[in-house]
């Protein structure tokens, strides 16, 4: 029974992974020159029009922030359900990976939903509490 159960998170948490380096690499890849583009280290600040475009680049910079601690949250708990460990934190990454906060929500909603539907089966519930003895 554990094989069948195993084959059955293999996939999902596999997509979950994906997710998680998706979430950590764009937000790496839009953070980081933004941040040394406001500190000056890229040769001048940006130049704002309005203050509805400096409040709108703000969000969608913070959005993108959040995705570096977010894709790694999602990893961990994408590592854990594939190993059959602490259930709780796989379907923790599966919920994180339904939040629309970056241009990877699509893929997240497909293997997020996904890894919820196995995790919450009733063979991978006593699969995670076998696991844990």
């Amino acid at each position: 029974m554990d094989r069948s159960v195993q084959d059955k998170l293999k996939t999902p948490a596999t997509g979950l992974m994906i997710v998680g380096i998706l979430e950590l690499a764009l937000g790496a890849l839009i953070t980081v020159p933004n941040i040394l583009q406001i500190a000056g280290l890229t040769g001048g600040s940006p130049e704002f029009e309005s203050g509805l475009e400096r409040v709108f680049l703000r969000v969608i910079f913070a959005a993108y922030a959040l995705s570096i601690p977010l894709g790694s949250l999602i990893i961990f708990g994408a590592l854990r359900m594939r190993r059959g460990k602490n259930r709780k934190l796989a379907m923790a990454a599966a919920i994180l990976a339904l939040l629309p906060v970056s241009p990877c929500f699509p893929v997240g909603v497909i293997f997020g939903t996904w890894s919820l539907m196995v995790l919450t089966s009733t063979e991978a519930e006593f699969y995670f509490t076998e696991k844990s003895k």
